[in-house]
């Protein structure tokens, strides 16, 4: 299957979505949406395994994310079409809005406020205290991951398995 087979998409009288290609029927459109971004990151695997490990992208707007719960949270926080949620920022002027309250707090505290977060052991200065949180635990806590072929770091096991695919695979020609 492939994601150009999954374009075509049509409503049936009882308001159930179902895709033209399989035949899968979906309550919702956002669950046939879904599907056709299964269907389409199926579509996309090559040859290995690794360079599909935390590549998961939108088919609107083409954002990568790490992991298929972040891509369905980014959905619904960026293209729902429902905006009767939406919390607005309450500065004259600006435009921002966003459907949680950490996002909104986020934006008022980096934005408005101008808080940065300082590493108490460095000059090191987060714009957000998760960029604070994530610096000490891999520069002065040494929570990394290390490639047992260069001296390459990261605290992601799936940036590693990408970094070793691609900088130490073979190329067979």
């Amino acid at each position: 299957m492939h994601m150009k087979d999954h374009e075509e998409v049509t409503q049936s009288g009882d308001n159930k979505s179902f895709c033209d290609h399989c035949g899968s029927f979906f309550t919702t459109h956002k669950e046939l949406f879904l599907h056709k971004i299964q269907i389409r990151q199926e579509s996309k695997k090559p040859t290995s395994i690794f360079k599909t490990v935390g590549e998961f992208y939108c088919p609107i707007c083409n954002v990568k994310c790490s992991r298929m719960c972040a891509l369905q949270k980014h959905m619904k926080n960026k293209h729902s079409g429902d905006d009767s949620d939406m919390m607005h920022c309450s500065e004259p002027g600006c435009a921002y809005k966003t459907r949680t309250k950490d996002g909104m707090k986020n934006h008022v505290e980096k934005v408005h406020l101008g808080i940065r977060w300082p590493c108490d052991q460095c000059k090191f200065v987060g714009a957000y205290k998760a960029d604070l949180k994530r610096h000490v635990k891999i520069v002065h806590d040494g929570f990394a991951l290390h490639c047992d072929q260069c001296d390459f770091r990261s605290p992601h096991k799936y940036v590693l398995e990408k970094h070793r695919d691609t900088a130490h695979s073979l190329v067979i020609k």
